[in-house]
């Protein structure tokens, strides 16, 4: 940068993108490496290998209810008025192999879950029998198969149950063990830093001089980081100085996997983020700018295996932003797919509550509170929260955002519309 008083340096313009656009963009970087780990502790991983059946599930032929194993045969003709008498022969343990075959004319006991015993094909539950001297009455005909479960009638050895980049849930866990498997290759869980830029952020415990703002998005977006599971390093505040935003960058590269940086990535003669991250070697600007708003001045770079991503000062810019894009990249970092994400990010229906307009040519995303509805559908009622991109009170009382596609000029009151929750 020339010393001369009367030179500038000429900072790049904004290159926005749609969010589609900018979705698009995050979907390019590479996922992180694999490790392997034991089943039992993969809650909230993600897979980098698919997973199969090791067996036929169930391996078995089973009782579905407690009751009498039979041939079905044996009860044509069974019924409230004309019982039939069988004559009870034993039980079926829990747990062990059933070898006592199933005459003509003869039954065993068994609960929901036991092994189908030789000859039988179908289960009398214990509700339509009455036992009477060492012979149980039959009072419901049965077909073949009915209230049992057939081999692999679940799933077939080497059937595919996961496929990679599916992020296992609670009951997954419990699926994965399930099927026989002890270990799964997942991919490595994101180191996140966070940093905020700026002269004027002031810590919550210190005096408020007139003119400064107290740090909200430092911890904002490393609390929301926390919430995907992502490890998270805090490089506190960096003053408004390019050593110093350097320095950072170079540690942050060398220890994180995403660096969230809050703030200068506006187009203001003191917002350095852009041009630090410009001088930083093999770094690449993937775009500046995306149609939204709040949150247009939002960046997306990458240098060495680091993402980074440059979000507005503002606190509600910055957790809109967070909500659609930085938890995605993170959660692409980890190996799931894009269109899964988008899909299954939580959103409810609801009404609008009064009229909302929109700037064409690009997304609105507006703050709003759920209520319940008045509506005989159920549906909630979307309440906006009125304020600007730096009003934390509007982060304070919103459940979700409210999109507003590029193409519509706003909604009328009483409008459904899709609410995506904070």
């Amino acid at each position: 940068m020339s010393g001369a008083p009367s030179t500038k340096t000429v900072k790049p313009f904004f290159n926005v993108l749609t969010a589609e656009q900018a979705y698009a963009q995050l979907a390019r970087l590479d996922v992180l490496a694999t490790e392997t780990i034991a089943s039992r502790r993969s809650l909230g991983r993600v897979l980098a290998a698919p997973i199969s059946a090791r067996e036929d599930v169930p391996h078995f032929f089973r009782s579905n209810m407690d009751g009498f194993a039979v041939r079905a045969e044996d009860t044509y003709g069974a019924s409230e008025t004309s019982s039939v008498a069988l004559r009870l022969i034993g039980e079926v343990l829990m747990g062990t192999e059933a070898v006592q075959v199933i005459e003509p004319g003869a039954l065993l006991r068994v609960s929901t879950g036991a092994m189908m015993p030789p000859g039988a094909d179908a289960v009398v539950v214990v509700e339509d029998t009455e036992e009477s001297g060492g012979r149980i009455l039959v009072r419901r005909a049965v077909v073949p198969g009915r209230n049992t479960v057939a081999i692999a009638s679940d799933l077939r050895k080497g059937e595919m149950v996961f496929e990679a980049g599916h992020r296992v849930r609670g009951s997954d866990v419990g699926v994965i063990t399930g099927v026989g498997c002890a270990e799964v290759t997942v991919h490595r869980k994101p180191t996140v830093g966070v940093a905020a830029t700026g002269d004027e952020i002031v810590e919550p415990e210190d005096e408020l001089p007139s003119g400064r703002v107290r740090n909200v998005n430092q911890y904002l977006l490393g609390s929301m980081s926390a919430a995907t599971g992502a490890a998270v390093i805090d490089y506190g505040v960096i003053r408004d100085n390019e050593p110093a935003l350097t320095a950072m960058l170079e540690r942050a590269l060398a220890e994180c996997d995403v660096l969230l940086l809050s703030g200068g990535s506006s187009m203001g003669t003191r917002d350095l983020v852009l041009s630090t991250i410009a001088r930083v070697p093999g770094a690449e600007v993937l775009f500046h700018g995306i149609a939204i708003a709040p949150g247009k001045p939002t960046l997306l770079a990458r240098a060495g295996r680091t993402a980074i991503r440059g979000v507005p000062g503002n606190p509600a810019s910055a957790a809109v932003v967070f909500t659609l894009f930085g938890r995605t990249l993170i959660r692409l970092r980890e190996g799931e797919h894009l269109g899964r994400i988008l899909l299954t990010r939580p959103r409810v229906r609801a009404r609008v509550l009064q009229p909302i307009a929109s700037t064409p040519g690009r997304e609105d995303y507006v703050r709003v509170r759920l209520e319940p509805g008045a509506g005989g559908d159920g549906l909630p009622v979307a309440v906006p929260q009125r304020g600007n991109s730096g009003a934390i009170s509007t982060i304070a009382r919103a459940d979700g955002l409210l999109r507003i596609p590029r193409s519509v000029e706003g909604f009328e009151a009483g409008a459904e519309v899709e609410v995506l929750l904070l």
